[in-house]
């Protein structure tokens, strides 16, 4: 349920791949349902810079030290990525390897997290790769 009262303008329903100019950046919206949790998800991808707005696929613990990090390999990170959390809460569909491929086709430059640092740099789609690999591992 879209809440749209409170806006100035109707809220716009996005299709699966479908863009929006936003001055001059460009965001496509990817419908990625019980991606990480809930029917109702979706991710972004910012055309112009090659970022994605990773929401829960990155979580880590703790305050973040910085907000922006080189992209590593997951075990460089220096913490637990998503070891404490409750796996569970993630899941495992037969749609997420499609996910996954589909997200690290897109060549992420930057994955914007919603909880923790950012990460950048050309191994992005690399930490794609070892989260499905590890994520399929744990929960499916």
């Amino acid at each position: 349920m879209i809440n749209g009262g409170a806006y100035l303008r109707p809220p716009r329903v996005m299709g699966d791949g479908e863009e929006l100019e936003l001055g001059s950046m460009r965001i496509r919206f990817l419908a990625t349902p019980h991606f990480p949790h809930g029917w109702e998800a979706g991710l972004m991808f910012e055309t112009t810079t090659r970022a994605l707005l990773a929401s829960d696929l990155f979580t880590q613990t703790g305050t973040g030290e910085v907000p922006l990090r080189e992209a590593c390999p997951i075990k460089d990170i220096g913490y637990p990525l998503f070891d404490e959390l409750d796996p569970g809460s993630w899941g495992w569909t037969r749609n997420h390897e499609s996910y996954f491929s589909r997200l690290i086709q897109l060549n992420p430059q930057t994955l914007c997290c919603m909880h923790g640092s950012a990460f950048t740099g050309e191994y992005c789609p690399g930490m794609l790769k070892e989260l499905c690999a590890s994520l399929k591992e744990k929960c499916a």
